[in-house]
């Protein structure tokens, strides 16, 4: 399957910025704009799974926010969208594909100025944890229906990925974005817990054996 094929306007990656040196924060403003990402956005190291900082994001939701950013470097910058505060998360095991529909994030499009000066320039918290300022989650409740998940988008870009990647387990969070309809692909977790598929540790075991056994003939 080609790229193209895989990542129509019904499915693809965020907008994103690379951020390798600390002192790109400083002017990170002019850079979001001259590459087309529009607050509010969402900060994250790209560290590891398996390490706090993995966890540790910040949305950023006004312009001096960028200043209070304390982010382990490497990070990337990327978009936040509106998707209904619900997130999707899909496990791939072998030809397997598991999707978990979880709370999220709010959407903060909708957050007119003075809703938006009231709030802090910009909001660290845990991904894992999930808490942000209840403030924040009251001021941004969902205005618009929840849009339905086109799974086979979804299994087409997890075969896709499968074939960029070379894995044959592995998992991946999409979001839908309200506005358009696109499914965003956010993240790529190279061995995620799999603690919400039934009988995980008994399909994790076949296909393992199973690629031995393809391996080694």
């Amino acid at each position: 399957m080609s790229k193209e094929a895989a990542f129509t306007s019904r499915l693809r990656g965020p907008q994103f910025l690379e951020v390798p040196r600390i002192d790109m924060w400083s002017r990170m403003m002019d850079t979001c704009t001259a590459a087309g990402l529009n607050l509010p956005c969402l900060v994250k190291s790209v560290t590891a799974c398996g390490l706090s900082a993995a966890h540790a994001m910040t949305l950023v939701l006004r312009p001096e926010g960028w200043h209070e950013v304390e982010c382990m470097i490497p990070a990337v910058v990327q978009e936040y969208v509106d998707h209904a505060a619900r997130l999707f998360k899909v496990y791939v095991i072998a030809s397997e594909v598991h999707i978990v529909e979880k709370q999220s994030l709010p959407d903060l499009g909708q957050l007119s100025r003075e809703q938006l000066s009231a709030l802090p320039g910009s909001v660290p918290f845990d991904s894992l944890a999930g808490a942000l300022p209840q403030d924040l989650v009251l001021s941004a409740q969902s205005q618009h229906p929840a849009m339905s998940l086109d799974k086979k988008a979804v299994e087409a870009g997890a075969q896709w990925l499968q074939q960029q990647l070379d894995l044959s387990i592995f998992g991946f969070d999409v979001v839908i974005q309200q506005q358009t309809g696109d499914h965003i692909i956010i993240d790529i977790n190279y061995f995620p817990s799999f603690k919400e598929v039934v009988d995980a540790p008994e399909k994790l075991r076949v296909a393992i054996l199973r690629h031995l056994s393809v391996v080694g003939a």
